[in-house]
């Protein structure tokens, strides 16, 4: 105590304290002769102490090391020079190749917010890398190195109509979605001086070998606008001194949909007619199908719900569209309509 050169001689150190509640007076987590350290003021039952080298001891741990480095060395030497000549008429190696692109998409469809089941799309298609490439990016919002969309494009679209038992039908995306993300890009793409999707989706159309007649449950983009189909009416009739007139209603025009992109898509059911798809073979790019039981089973579903009637054959929207009459191009943008929301919720890459 006298050694320690403290001003209480009587006061025990922790080390003093320490050794005397340790069994044989010494640390049981030290070897024998070595320096206890004190316990933290954490109270510990043990006290984790480093061991110190003697310098006989460092000294050949240092002849050690080196001797084993200088083998290693020798020994990484004869390696490299051993596959050096072991390489010399061998082929170059191939770099790893980049990870592949999704096959399968899900879509996930409520019907008046009551969740109905999932979709599965597999987009195996040969021959329309654009054709696939556009559906994958409206199922997964992945718009490249232009844009990055947190929630997919398809998200929230509605499956508007419904051919009896023959083909469902969704417009897409909203216009407004479309031209503050997709087509903004494509402009963007336009003016670096690449060419531009739609003539991509064509040429691809164009040379579509099989239609949708040789298949079930296909799945197809809508890249060409059907002659035959109504157009969306971009003004507002109006009566003026005793006369119809249609004058223009632009907030409402710049809502209407827009000429098409891939951003349709429609999908095949058994028995549908040989005439609807002839129809869909000339505006339709097939991408994919669906190949499980459960998804179509889903799809069955949906085509057996309650949708308006088409009433093309009524005498008086007959008339009604001879004569030019708004309201009738109206009325027929409502056939095969469903009375159900039906709302495609979500959708992603599998």
């Amino acid at each position: 105590r006298a050694r320690s050169g403290l001003a209480n001689p009587w006061r025990m150190t922790p080390q003093m304290a320490h050794r005397a509640r340790s069994p044989g007076g010494r640390c049981p987590a030290t070897p024998w002769r070595q320096p206890c350290r004190p316990c933290a003021p954490s109270r510990r039952a043990r006290c984790e102490a480093t061991t110190t080298l003697s310098r006989r001891e460092a000294a050949g741990g240092t002849l050690l090391l080196t001797l084993l480095l200088g083998g290693s060395g020798r020994a990484g030497a004869d390696e490299e020079e051993g596959e050096a000549q072991a390489g010399e008429g061998a082929e170059p190696t191939v770099a790893p190749s980049l990870p592949r692109r999704p096959t399968r998409v899900y879509l996930d469809v409520e019907v008046d917010g009551e969740p109905l089941g999932r979709v599965v799309v597999a987009l195996e298609r040969e021959g329309t890398p654009e054709g696939t490439k556009r559906f994958l990016e409206l199922a997964t919002g992945d718009l490249g190195a232009c844009m990055q969309l947190p929630n997919p494009l398809v998200a929230n679209s509605l499956i508007d109509f419904i051919e009896p038992g023959q083909v469902l039908k969704t417009s897409g995306p909203t216009t407004t979605r479309l031209k503050a993300t997709m087509l903004r890009c494509e402009e963007a793409a336009e003016r670096a001086g690449a060419g531009t999707v739609r003539e991509a989706l064509e040429r691809e159309l164009k040379s579509q070998g099989e239609g949708h007649a040789a298949g079930e449950f296909l799945l197809s983009i809508k890249v060409r606008q059907d002659p035959g189909e109504v157009e969306a009416p971009t003004g507002k009739l109006v009566s003026r001194n005793g006369k119809l007139e249609v004058v223009a209603d632009s907030p409402r025009a710049e809502l209407m949909p827009l000429p098409p992109s891939g951003t349709a898509f429609a999908i095949t059911l058994p028995g549908a007619q040989p005439a609807l798809l002839e129809k869909l073979d000339a505006t339709n790019l097939i991408v994919g199908s669906v190949p499980d039981e459960e998804s179509r089973d889903v799809l069955r579903r949906i085509a057996s719900l309650p949708i308006n009637r088409n009433n093309s054959d009524n005498a008086f929207f007959k008339a009604g569209k001879s004569a030019g009459d708004g309201r009738a191009k109206v009325a027929e943008r409502g056939f095969n309509r469903p009375f159900s929301t039906i709302r495609i919720v979500g959708s992603g890459a599998i």
